[in-house]
């Protein structure tokens, strides 16, 4: 034949495209046909690896036609297969794992890592978790998470405690931005519902110290949420994904809609969130103490404050708000290593009441006719580059911009008086932070970054007359001139595997905080100095330990150093904690400072339908920071807001030891049943031999979970243990509205247990419906130190459509 050469090239030709195009092979999920990203894959002498993208495709094409590929993912079972069979079927179905599914997590170094390599406690929530959880805030979706409790003052509100820390000694993050501010408080914070549960993707807790990475406040632990990424197509193909849902409780009646969706291509991608939430006064179960009951509320009549009384005492009246969040973010794939994402994001709350300052009684009379949070606010923009393009120092790197704006502000007015008390706080964050890491080895993995931020800060107060309208000054909560807060530090880590069982673990970080704060008006407060100005430092480091004996066993050691620095509202705060006393600033505040170790035990049974876990920790506080009786000059008591009270401050005293265990136990009882139980205890005293105000009593749930394709269902039980009055911390004692009382008239926090039973349907793959039972026995209960009782006997019921 004449082109016979020229057709045999060909052929060979179109051959060798397709031989190399099948060197690409795709990783599925074999039960929800998904594509799995993240698969680590090596021969038998691993000295070759790949790692599939986020459309689970993997190229084996180093690996030699005679190896066996080996595919590993914490959340899957392991798999072999030669790599004549991979290139054959193209693509491979992975099995999940049977019980609790671990994942790759990036909070413990800000890189994607194997959650069993790791030697802290770490606890993910996945999406499919959070779907079903069908939480009403991010509060009440950690509220669920073993070793997390969650503690409430009003209903717009939810702060966790963690190994008893809590508020400034627990740090937020958001999409790599961190939250934690300048004025977050040692008392219970509310800003965690700011993040919209809707747009997560995950969400991970680290237990323990997290101050190498993440610097100061992250002395007890850091909650880490990730919003929904977005996953660029593998090919030119344009494509629209979303979903919309709408949701109602009847607890406190509950209005719910969301809707995002999402836009990609193969280089760029758009995903947009609209949340909007109205929530009405919650109402408490039946069964319980009687010193819960709202048995009166407060109305303006005819220019005059009126106490009414409540038709239904379990009606928790002056307790609802509202809330809209919206989120845009943008993804830009310039080439295979350098990629941009910009992320908007901004929260408003209506009014939010401080349900438990409105049930506190001055004589026979309620305090306040009013007390409540204005619009909480909270605006984001970030800008993120991602490179993956190696050198000589890094393999790849991030880096991020951001800004914040954020506003709080406090109002109350005291029971038959006209004036409105006003105090806003505006805040300016901007911050830097560049994390590299870098692959020294086969079995070496080098981490640093750099880290600088500053916060200005805007105090304003004023009081009006509400029959008149008028204006008068009115004392500051900070000071009224300039409030700066900055932080610069460094950090260095890595992770080093000795061995097949034994991976090491180590780290250290450099902090450096200035604050600096400005009186202006010293008519209220003639305070002996006009500035505080305040420079702190510190080292902290890490060591750690991974020890697989078996596929069965694994150990976790972790000694680590924290510290919190002090911040504006420690330092330079004057507001009244709880009735007649009041909280002045201290100039002379330094840091604390915390020595932690934790030993951990994962053990499986029953070719691994059997999983325990216990995890024991201690911590050494140092210089803790705690409020204490104080005097100006000379003087221990002052009139604020036109009542006489006692001073204090915010000093270091002492120390302090904090010690607890959380166990797990998940055991798999057949195809579609698993029974999980999880139980924590915290206990903690300071060198006075006070009870720590931030340990919760012992708490657990106890769950069975069942699912097949189309059905969801689990029955759940919540515990909590009993606080006598004797073991109260002295700050609780002294807050007897909070609790219940006992038959010597002392408050205590008492015990309760609660069944929820929630399910869901999915009808296709567009449309589910989720319903859930809350408080079945309809308990009357408040979580420990809490000031709002938690919802009695009632339903939600949501519908979600996909497209």
């Amino acid at each position: 034949m004449k082109h016979q050469p020229t057709f045999y090239l060909t052929l060979s030709l179109l051959f060798i495209g397709n031989l190399i195009y099948a060197q690409e092979i795709k990783l599925i999920s074999n039960k929800s046909g998904n594509p799995v990203d993240h698969v680590l894959t090596t021969n038998q002498k691993q000295n070759i690896t790949s790692v599939s993208n986020e459309q689970g495709i993997l190229d084996i094409s180093s690996f030699h036609i005679s190896d066996t590929l080996f595919f590993h993912h914490a959340s899957f079972t392991d798999l072999s297969i030669s790599y004549q069979q991979a290139i054959k079927q193209g693509v491979i179905a992975l099995s999940p794992k049977e019980i609790r599914l671990n994942e790759i997590i990036i909070s413990a170094t800000k890189w994607e890592e194997n959650i069993e390599e790791i030697p802290n406690r770490i606890e993910k929530i996945n999406s499919k978790t959070i779907a079903f959880a069908n939480p009403q805030t991010s509060a009440d979706l950690l509220k669920n998470t073993s070793g997390v409790y969650i503690q409430k003052s009003q209903m717009g509100g939810g702060s966790p405690m963690i190994r008893g820390f809590a508020a400034n000694s627990i740090l937020l993050m958001f999409d790599g931005i961190r939250m934690n501010n300048s004025i977050y408080r040692s008392g219970n914070l509310q800003n965690i519902i700011t993040v919209d549960p809707f747009l997560l993707e995950d969400s991970e807790v680290i237990f323990g110290p997290g101050s190498i990475v993440y610097g100061s406040d992250a002395m007890g632990g850091v909650i880490d949420f990730h919003s929904k990424r977005i996953k660029l197509n593998a090919d030119s193909s344009f494509n629209v994904s979303g979903q919309a849902i709408s949701r109602y409780t009847s607890a406190n009646n509950e209005k719910t809609g969301h809707f995002d969706f999402t836009i990609t291509k193969a280089n760029w991608g758009s995903f947009t969130s609209f949340s909007y939430t109205d929530f009405g006064d919650q109402i408490m179960g039946n069964i319980g103490p009687s010193e819960y009951e709202r048995n009166f509320y407060v109305e303006r009549i005819d220019g005059s404050d009126r106490m009414i009384l409540n038709e239904d005492p379990n009606k928790q009246v002056s307790s609802g708000y509202n809330q809209l969040n919206f989120m845009q973010k943008f993804k830009y794939q310039a080439n295979e290593n350098l990629s941009l994402e910009y992320l908007f994001y901004y929260t408003q709350s209506s009014d939010i009441p401080r349900y438990d300052r409105l049930i506190q009684m001055s004589d026979a009379n309620l305090k306040y006719a009013e007390w409540y949070y204005g619009p909480q606010k909270w605006m984001v923009n970030s800008l993120k580059l991602h490179s993956k393009k190696s050198t000589k120092l890094w393999d790849a790197y991030k880096l991020q911009l951001s800004a914040q704006q954020y506003e709080e502000s406090r109002y109350d007015r005291r029971f038959g008086e006209d004036n409105l008390n006003s105090r806003i706080e505006n805040l300016d964050i901007f911050s830097f932070n560049t994390d590299f890491n870098k692959k020294l080895s086969p079995d070496f993995f080098y981490f640093f970054g750099f880290e600088a931020s500053n916060d200005k800060l805007k105090s304003t107060a004023y009081s009006e007359d509400i029959t008149s309208g008028l204006e008068s000054p009115l004392s500051t909560r900070y000071p009224d001139g300039d409030n700066n807060y900055q932080t610069l530090a460094a950090y260095s880590a890595f992770r080093y595997k000795l061995n097949r069982k034994i991976d090491i673990s180590s780290g250290f970080r450099y902090s450096y905080v200035n604050l600096y704060s400005s009186f202006e008006d010293k008519s209220f407060f003639p305070f002996d100095y006009e500035t505080i100005d305040l420079q702190n430092d510190a080292f902290t480091g890490s060591l750690g330990m991974v020890y697989r004996s078996d596929k069965n066993t694994r150990i976790n050691l972790n000694l680590a150093t924290g510290f919190r620095a002090p911040n504006i509202d420690d330092i330079a705060k004057v507001f009244d904690s709880e009735p007649g006393t009041v909280i002045v600033p201290n100039p002379d505040l330094e840091p604390e400072y915390v020595y932690s170790a934790d030993l951990g035990l994962n053990q499986t049974f029953l070719d691994k339908k059997l999983n325990i876990e216990l995890v024991a920790f201690y911590s050494y506080l140092d210089n803790v920071m705690v409020r204490r009786d104080y005097s100006l000059d000379g003087l221990t008591t002052m009139l604020y807001d036109g009542e006489e009270s006692d001073i204090q401050a915010i000093v270091n005293a002492g120390y302090a030891e904090i010690y607890g265990f959380t166990a797990q136990v998940d055991l798999k009882l057949s195809e579609y049943l698993i029974w999980k139980n999880d139980i924590s205890s915290v206990s903690g005293y300071d060198s006075d031999g006070f009870t720590i105000r931030h340990a919760p009593p012992i708490y657990g749930n106890s769950s069975l979970f069942f699912e097949n394709d189309k059905w969801k269902l689990q029955l759940n039980t919540f515990f909590n243990g009993e606080i006598a009055f004797e073991d109260l911390a002295p700050t609780e004692a002294s807050k007897p509205h909070l609790y219940a009382v006992d038959e010597n008239g002392n408050p205590y926090s008492p015990a309760w247990f609660t069944i929820d039973l929630k399910t869901a349907y999915n009808f296709s793959d567009s449309f589910v419906i989720l319903f859930e039972l809350e408080n079945i026995m309809d308990k009357r209960y408040r979580t420990y130190s809490s000031g709002i009782a938690a919802p009695g006997r009632s339903f939600r019921i949501s519908l979600n459509y996909q497209f």
